[in-house]
């Protein structure tokens, strides 16, 4: 049997020196923990092991390592004792680049991208610069001294190393600030959504396209729900995109999350997140799989149809 550590940044001790994060992100952090937890708990192939905030509790399947300083976290004896490290940290502040970076360096086997395929991805402002290069349709960045490059006179302000909605803002263009850790995007109306892939060196599977509830409250764009598992009459142009995706980033490996928009002339990447998001929680029950057997699945053409919402904010 494997023994498997994961590490989820939230609730794991990321933020051991700090305040515990708001009431919604830790409740969000809860529900991605422990369905990793107990899905590769199912499985007889795997040990399940996990780090834990000495503040925190959870009910699961797994044994807790509790963490009370951070060292514990780059303890490498610790860590060469697992077969296998599932880390899921945000790429806010390259938290999750440094982390894979470390692990990668001390040759520790992880279920996780590469550190540079990592840190291409967490600088949205480069990762637009490289969707332009391979000619990956993607809505383009801008940095301040930029912004007459776009012509709408409503615009989109994002945190240029933030995640998510953490900082999403639908803003006037005179309203633009100098700063290098913004960057602005034409604003572009159309469909939300998220795809579940997961990736091995040689091929990808699409697992589930998602449909996103984004609401606009006080001008900053959220993520109110998740639909997991829907139909859509662009599988195949979405299978396209994923193939470029993969044939340019080859150093993308295990669960990815891809934010895309759909308009009336196509499809655009939103930003590629190179770890587990939320829609992991309800990705096993509606394809009927068990996510730690991944493999199996990668060979099946098995498709449940079941969908399910989950209810963010």
């Amino acid at each position: 049997m494997k023994k498997i550590l994961i590490y989820e940044y939230f609730t794991g001790g990321g933020l051991i020196n700090e305040e515990l994060c708001s009431s919604s992100l830790l409740s969000e952090a809860k529900a991605i923990i422990n369905s990793i937890i107990n899905e590769y708990s199912k499985s007889r192939k795997y040990q399940v092991y996990y780090f834990i905030d000495h503040r925190l509790e959870l009910d699961n399947f797994g044994q807790p390592i509790i963490v009370r300083n951070l060292k514990q976290l780059y303890d490498i004896k610790l860590l060469k004792s697992f077969d296998l490290i599932l880390p899921v940290l945000p790429e806010q502040n390259m938290e999750l680049y440094a982390y894979s970076k470390f692990l990668s360096q001390e040759k520790i086997k992880m279920l996780l991208s590469s550190p540079e395929t990592i840190k291409l991805l967490s600088d949205k402002y480069k990762f637009s610069t490289f969707c332009e290069k391979t000619d990956i349709p993607s809505i383009p960045s801008y940095l301040s001294n930029q912004i007459n490059f776009i012509s709408n006179k409503i615009i989109i302000e994002k945190h240029r190393y933030g995640i998510g909605c953490s900082h999403v803002k639908k803003i006037a263009k005179h309203h633009v600030i100098d700063s290098k850790k913004m960057i602005y995007q034409p604003y572009i109306k159309g469909d939300d959504y998220s795809l579940c892939v997961y990736f091995t060196k040689t091929k990808f599977k699409l697992l589930t396209l998602n449909e996103q509830d984004i609401i606009v409250k006080k001008n900053n764009l959220r993520l109110r729900s998740l639909k997991v598992n829907i139909k859509n009459n662009y599988f195949l142009d979405i299978y396209i995109l994923i193939k470029k995706i993969h044939n340019n980033l080859p150093g993308l490996y295990g669960y990815i999350g891809i934010d895309i928009i759909i308009t009336g002339k196509g499809i655009l990447v939103v930003e590629i997140n190179p770890r587990l998001t939320t829609s992991f929680t309800g990705i096993s029950s509606t394809l009927g799989i068990n996510l730690s057997q991944i493999n199996k699945f990668m060979e099946s053409m098995y498709i449940n149809p079941r969908s399910r919402r989950i209810h963010l904010s």
